[in-house]
């Protein structure tokens, strides 16, 4: 599964050229988000046509509702990961997004995503259960 997701990826940017993806990741480090997942449309039936994640959940330090609809489609295929009571930490600079479970914490890295002698593919998505973390 993971392999399949990781090629759905990479061939969503295989067509990029250097200033696309420079423009990818200067995106991705613009956006921001602290909520507790209160509604996932990605995983909704009537979802069939969404190209981007849309959330909407509970900001963790104002306590008012709001969304988290990045304008990329790069994170959009790890909707699948996130389910209403989650937490999900986008930080504004950085381009991981954290998915915070009762069990597990998900990371998705777009680090040294244009630089090809560092980006490693393979590191995209990390799945880490909570009794492991040390």
């Amino acid at each position: 599964m993971k392999k399949i997701l990781l090629l759905l990826i990479l061939s969503m940017f295989c067509g990029c050229g250097e200033s696309q993806c420079n423009d990818f990741h200067k995106i991705v480090l613009k956006q921001q988000s602290n909520i507790i997942i209160d509604r996932n449309y990605n995983t909704e039936k009537s979802s069939f046509a969404l190209g981007t994640l849309k959330l909407k959940g509970r900001n963790l330090e104002t306590n008012k509702s709001e969304y988290f609809h990045p304008d990329t489609r790069g994170w959009q295929p790890f909707a699948q990961y996130i389910s209403i009571g989650d937490t999900v930490i986008k930080k504004k600079g950085e381009a991981i997004m954290y998915i915070y479970k009762k069990d597990t914490i998900v990371s998705i890295s777009y680090e040294n995503f244009c630089d090809k002698t560092k980006y490693d593919q393979n590191q995209v998505l990390k799945i880490m259960v909570r009794d492991s973390i040390k």
